[in-house]
């Protein structure tokens, strides 16, 4: 299986960008707020961990479960999700996040749990 990002395990206020797409076109979906999403995580043969996602802006400091759109016009689609630390915590070396909206294609983030950082 192939990961999307490859990070340090027990690395803490991780900030990823996330690109969601419209459901009928496939264009990036703008707009999507904070309240209308849902988001999970499973740690390498663990079980689901509701993420509870809260209102933020691009750029802001790490606060776990915080989402932000980048840029409406110049990135459609393109989000900012701040992870939470248990999510990466050092025990397992994998982790998938997943995401979910109203007129969104569903989207699962493949994340590798390494125990170095990569130069």
């Amino acid at each position: 299986m192939s990961y999307d990002h490859t990070i340090k395990k027990a690395t803490t206020s991780k900030i990823i960008e996330v690109m969601l797409r419209d459901s009928t076109t496939g264009a990036g979906k703008t707009s999507v707020a904070h309240g209308s999403v849902t988001a999970s995580y499973v740690r390498e043969g663990g079980s689901r961990v509701a993420i509870t996602v809260a209102s933020g802006s691009a750029g802001d400091s790490y606060s776990s479960g915080k989402w932000a759109a980048v840029d409406g016009t110049n990135t459609p689609g393109l989000y900012q999700l701040h992870l939470p630390d248990a999510a990466l915590a050092a025990g397992a070396n994998a982790v998938s996040v997943f995401l979910k909206a109203s007129g969104v294609i569903d989207k699962v983030i493949r994340i590798s749990l390494i125990d170095a950082d990569l130069p």
